[in-house]
C-alpha cells in the first residue's frame, strides 16, 4: 500500500489530524502492510504538539537538510497537506509536483478557500483533493472557483472531539487574535490590533461587564497583549483558557469555533468591518457579529446567544470520514505494476 506523508505547517491542522493520528496509534497502524505514514512539521506545530503532549508518532522536523524515510524515496506515496500560507507547504508542494505525487490539500474552516489553495501555491494538478468541512463549505468553495472535481467533503475531527466544559463566570472572557494584518492588511477594515483596542476600550467603559480577560495570541504570531493591566491574563493556550472562561470573543479564528462547541458564549468582533465576513458562524447567524463596540457591549448584555445543535450535527463522523478518504485517496492513486 502507498504510504501518506502528511505536510502540517500550521497548529490548526495539526489539532485537526490529531484525532486521526492518535486513532491509528492506538490502533497500531503505524508502517503495517496496508498503511504506513510519516508526519513532517515546522517549528510552529512543533510547538504545539508538544502543548498537547505528543511524542509517540512519527513526526519529523522539517529542517534545510532533512532526508525522509527510506518509504518516500520514490514517487509511490500520498501527501496530505495543511493549507495555510506556511513555507513548508511550497516546498513540499514543488517536490510534489515533481515527483507527480498526488496531494490532499485541508482546510480545516469555513473561509479563505482560493486564497489557501492557488494564491498561496502552485494550481491544483489532477489527483489532487481539497478537504472541506460540510457542503456550506462545499459551495463557498465551489463559487470561489474552485473546481466540484477537486472537493472532498471530510468533516472537522478536532472539533468532532470537543467535549463541552462546565459553566464558568460570564464575565471571565477570553480575546482570542490572529494575524490578520500579516494576511489581509487593511482591505477588511479591521486588524488584530484595531480588534484589541476597541475590545479593550469596551473594557474601560463597561467595567461591570468584565471581571478576568484573557489574551490568547495566534500560534503563529508573536503579539502580546499592549497594555499592563491586571485583568489581562495572557495565556500561550487558547484552548486550555476555555476551561476558565464563560465567554470568548474573537474575529474569525478557528478558536472562535472551539469556544462556541466549549459551551461558551461566543461572539465574533469585527469592528469597522468593510471587506466580507470571514466568520462563517456569523454569516449563517450561529453566533453573533459585532462590527462597532455597542454591538460588543449589547452582545455581552446577553447571557446566551449561541446555537451549537446545527453545527454539532455536520460533525457527527468527521474521523471516521477522515480515515475512510485517506484510504481511498491511497487506493485511487495507486499505480498499477
Amino acid at each position: 500500500m502507498k504510504p501518506i506523508l502528511f505536510v502540517v505547517g500550521q497548529a490548526a491542522t495539526a489539532a485537526y489530524l490529531l484525532p486521526l493520528w492518535r486513532r491509528w496509534m492506538r490502533e497500531g497502524k503505524y508502517r503495517e502492510q496496508d498503511l504506513a505514514w510519516n508526519i513532517v512539521i515546522n517549528d510552529v506545530v512543533a510547538r504545539y504538539l508538544e502543548r498537547e503532549n505528543v511524542s509517540d508518532m512519527p513526526i519529523i522536523l522539517d529542517h534545510a537538510d532533512l532526508s525522509l524515510p527510506e518509504m518516500f524515496s520514490t514517487s509511490e506515496y500520498c501527501m496530505v497537506m495543511s493549507a495555510s500560507f506556511a513555507p513548508i507547504e511550497q516546498k513540499y508542494i514543488r517536490r510534489a509536483r515533481k515527483g507527480n505525487i498526488p496531494v490532499a490539500r485541508i482546510i480545516d474552516t469555513w473561509y479563505g478557500y482560493h486564497r489557501r489553495l492557488v494564491e498561496s501555491s502552485e494550481e491544483l494538478s489532477s489527483g489532487d483533493k481539497v478537504l472541506v468541512i460540510d457542503e456550506f463549505a462545499f459551495q463557498e468553495a465551489l463559487a470561489e472557483g474552485i473546481a466540484q472535481e477537486y472537493l472532498e467533503i471530510a468533516g472537522q475531527p478536532a472539533w468532532e472531539s470537543i467535549v463541552e466544559k462546565p459553566p464558568q463566570n460570564m464575565r471571565d472572557i477570553l480575546f482570542i487574535s490572529q494575524p490578520v494584518e500579516r494576511f489581509y492588511g487593511q482591505s477588511l477594515g479591521y486588524t488584530e490590533k484595531s480588534a484589541w483596542e476597541e475590545f479593550r476600550k469596551a473594557v474601560s467603559d463597561y467595567p461591570n461587564l468584565f471581571d478576568k480577560v484573557y489574551f490568547a495570541p495566534h500560534p503563529d504570531d508573536d503579539m502580546q497583549a499592549p497594555v499592563h493591566d491586571d485583568r489581562v491574563i495572557v495565556v500561550t493556550s487558547g484552548l486550555q483558557a476555555l476551561n476558565h472562561v464563560g465567554t470568548v470573543v474573537g474575529m474569525f479564528s478557528s478558536l472562535v469555533t472551539d469556544g462556541l462547541l466549549a459551551g461558551r458564549r461566543t461572539i465574533s468582533f469585527q469592528p469597522d468591518a468593510t471587506g466580507p465576513d470571514l466568520c462563517a458562524m456569523g454569516r449563517v447567524g450561529i453566533i453573533t457579529r459585532a462590527t462597532t463596540t455597542q454591538e460588543l457591549i449589547k452582545a455581552l448584555q446577553h447571557r446566551d446567544n449561541t446555537h451549537l445543535e446545527s453545527l454539532k450535527s455536520v460533525l457527527v463522523g468527521s474521523t471516521d470520514r477522515l480515515a475512510d478518504f485517506c484510504r481511498e485517496f491511497i487506493k485511487t492513486n495507486m499505480k498499477k505494476p
